[in-house]
């Protein structure tokens, strides 16, 4: 145990004290920086040092004031932990930070030395109030101006997530509140701490809030703890509002559902889809689309039949509209050898059928006749064309809002027309002067033969002019002739007809 200490005060100056003082004060005339040594000293008989401890010098730096600490920042994270960074306290200095809870008065919860973020050992609840605390030898201190915390709850409810907020709201003009790191309302001081968010939730989708402000003139930037919550929803959503079904050229059925427009735009949404696969049978759920209102489906026989259709929409958290009115394929047959018919089901949902046309296509898809038809589900159209041999029909259905749907083609192929006289006459009047046979002008090829009584060959030719009735030059006697025709026409069916001529002179 030492008998006592001395203290070098840097300015020249020293003192000692008796083995029972621990503490000391030093007054100086400025604020300039000293190096300050306490040693442990041993005393003879005669009360002279003989013998002190080695030296540890400490360099500080008075000040005339108590430095202001700032609370720059107060961010509260999950389950009350609070991160505060302070400014303007000297490196060496230590300080103590306070906390006010419910309103009470201010109590040490922990100290810290010099400038920098600092995180309590310890939750403190919010709401609550901060400040950092400077003090002297003398215990006279300084605080920082005061910042709250803001304490945070967040419910949901049918697809509304309500935020409320508490706050001793001491220096804060305002509030911003955050979905998802995103701004989306500011609060004034004074206002209700609370905010009802209805915008575009989508059922089953977690959204976090937070709370921000700015305090003490905007010096300060406090963050509340962020929470998250799952939009939820009990409610049935409303059905398709437009249903339109379509035969696509290559025999594809192309389903397109409306949305109403409260749902629409609301993600993770499922369109489930049922089909009626026999007339008068039951309907069967076939696919369900995600996030999005359009199916395609290939490999249906709409040649043969009409397929009818519905669909429902279900929402994120699995609760399912009711199902649509039934959307059918028109499906175009013939019910007799010289008319078309289709199916009177409508292909609309949500719109009525205001009306028919009837398209006549050739064989490279051009359109080259349209009929309309109003209301009637049935025609009887020219099925004979003599420079188309094989044509479609389909039926286009237009709805009273101008919606289209298409039905399946009809294919139709004319039957070759061939006409070869019986009998000519070249005597040069200009009348019936050659044997010339005609046909179909979508014959590519009429080949002509003519033959002896005795089979042989007299004439062959697959020109227009056909025979003028002669014979190496010569005019052929009159009689009766032999004939073949060959007619190629354009789907490469080949038609031969044989027969007799007689030649008249």
């Amino acid at each position: 145990m030492y008998d006592g200490y001395r203290i070098t005060w840097g300015d020249g100056s020293s003192e000692e004290l008796p083995k029972t003082t621990l503490t000391a004060t030093k007054s100086y005339p400025t604020s300039a920086t000293r190096t300050i040594t306490v040693a442990g000293i041993y005393k003879n008989a005669s009360g002279s040092i003989f013998c002190q401890s080695s030296v540890v010098p400490q360099t500080v730096t008075p000040f005339t004031t108590l430095p202001k600490p700032t609370i720059s920042s107060l961010v509260t994270s999950a389950n009350g932990g609070v991160t505060l960074s302070v400014s303007g306290i000297p490196n060496t200095q230590t300080f103590t930070l306070e906390a006010s809870v419910g309103g009470g008065g201010y109590t040490v919860v922990q100290s810290f030395t010099g400038t920098g973020s600092f995180t309590l050992s310890s939750p403190v609840a919010a709401p609550a109030c901060f400040r950092a605390v400077v003090k002297d030898a003398c215990n006279n201190q300084q605080p920082s101006d005061e910042v709250c915390s803001i304490g945070l709850d967040v419910t949901a409810g049918n697809l509304v997530n309500t935020v409320r907020w508490t706050s001793e709201g001491k220096g804060v003009p305002r509030y911003t509140v955050l979905r998802d790191n995103t701004p989306v309302t500011t609060v004034n001081a004074g206002q209700p701490m609370t905010y009802t968010d209805n915008q575009n939730l989508a059922c089953g989708t977690a959204y976090a809030y937070q709370l921000r402000a700015l305090a003490n003139n905007g010096v300060t930037t406090i963050e509340s703890e962020i929470k998250k919550v799952t939009a939820n929803s009990t409610e049935v959503p409303p059905p398709y509002r437009k249903v339109i079904v379509s035969v696509n050229a290559d025999g594809r059925v192309d389903l397109q559902g409306l949305l109403d427009a409260s749902v629409n735009n609301k993600p993770n949404y499922k369109m489930l889809v049922y089909r009626q696969d026999s007339p008068g049978g039951p309907f069967r759920q076939v696919a369900e689309e995600v996030s999005r209102s359009s199916h395609q489906v290939m490999g249906l026989n709409v040649n043969s039949q009409s397929y009818c259709f519905q669909v429902a929409y279900q929402n994120s958290c699995g609760i399912t509209s009711t199902l649509s009115a039934p959307a059918c394929t028109i499906w175009l047959k013939s019910d007799s050898p010289n008319s078309v018919d289709w199916t009177p089901e409508s292909p609309f949902v949500g719109e009525t059928v205001a009306r028919y046309r009837l398209e006549k296509l050739d064989e490279s898809g051009a359109v080259v006749e349209e009929k309309d038809l109003q209301a009637n589900t049935s025609f009887r159209p020219n099925l004979t064309d003599p420079d188309i041999q094989r044509f479609r029909f389909r039926v286009v259905a237009y709805s009273s809002d101008n919606s289209i749907s298409y039905s399946n083609y009809r294919t139709f192929t004319a039957q070759p027309l061939l006409f070869v006289p019986d009998a000519f006459t070249p005597n040069g009047d200009q009348i019936n002067d050659a044997f010339v046979v005609k046909g179909s002008s979508f014959f590519r090829t009429v080949t002509l033969t003519v033959f002896s009584r005795w089979g042989e060959a007299l004439f062959s030719s697959d020109k227009a002019e056909g025979w003028d009735g002669s014979l190496n030059g010569q005019p052929a006697p009159p009689g009766t002739y032999i004939y073949r025709v060959e007619a190629v026409d354009q789907l490469g069916q080949t038609t031969v007809r044989r027969g007799t001529v007689v030649l008249i002179r």
